[in-house]
């Protein structure tokens, strides 16, 4: 048996494509990775909960991988409300509580965190993450060094990999496309009540921010920019690769 596993990017609507996924199968054939209990017998869908591509081979020497990527700007907004709201004592929470967004990328932050380790854990969470997680390198948060234009082709190569890279802000015209490429017809009947779970309701619109936050999002990530570029650019390319195992 082949599973699914949904390479899940945090922010990226994830929840929702991977409960449309889960409706396909019996409980005991998908899981998160990592649950509680988790074992790799008999699994037709795994959400790999923000586990870098190449770790799946750990549990699935074969395997269908599926991904959804976001415009990199508005997954950075989505990512700093998130942990503004959820207020936990996780690092991410902690410095967007103390940092407004667009003091993030600034001197401000090595001003209340100094050492080498916080920067690692900014650039992890919110610098080019998308493309750390595709190219399945730099993916430790206490040791993220930068990005660079090697792991952009990396990223790039592995998305030929999958069996569907698809886009955040299309996800709902998808499923009947799903259903039929993966012969899965219960993807185009689900009904999900809690796709709106994570949405952020204190975040502002795109429209609404300073065009000066926006700028230092789009600088610290040139990156995950050229590869959304990339996905854009090669949309039905992507959308229409073989259902493959890699």
């Amino acid at each position: 048996m082949i599973p699914y596993v949904f390479l899940h990017i945090r922010k990226n609507g994830g929840t929702y494509f991977a409960n449309r996924f889960r409706n396909c199968f019996d409980s005991s054939e998908s899981s998160g990775w990592g649950a509680p209990g988790f074992d790799d017998e008999n699994k037709q869908f795994i959400k790999g909960d923000h586990i870098p591509f190449g770790y799946q081979k750990k549990h699935f020497p074969k395997s269908y991988m599926l991904t959804i990527l976001r415009d990199p700007i508005d997954r950075v907004v989505s990512s700093y409300y998130f942990s503004y709201e959820n207020n936990s004592k996780l690092f991410q929470s902690r410095v967007c509580r103390a940092l407004p967004l667009e003091e993030l990328f600034t001197d401000k932050f090595t001003e209340i965190y100094p050492t080498e380790r916080a920067s690692d854990l900014l650039r992890y969470f919110f610098c080019n993450h998308q493309t750390r997680m595709i190219a399945g390198v730099k993916c430790n948060p206490g040791e993220a060094d930068p990005i660079t234009e090697e792991d952009l082709e990396l990223a790039k190569s592995n998305l030929m990999k999958f069996s569907f890279v698809g886009m955040t802000h299309k996800m709902n015209s998808y499923w009947p496309f799903l259903a039929n490429k993966f012969r899965l017809p219960h993807l185009n009947k689900y009904k999900n009540d809690n796709k709106r779970k994570n949405r952020n309701k204190a975040r502002p619109k795109l429209s609404e921010l300073a065009h000066s936050t926006k700028e230092a999002i789009r600088t610290a990530n040139q990156y995950d920019l050229k590869l959304w570029d990339f996905v854009q650019e090669n949309e039905e390319l992507l959308l229409n690769l073989p259902v493959q195992v890699i």
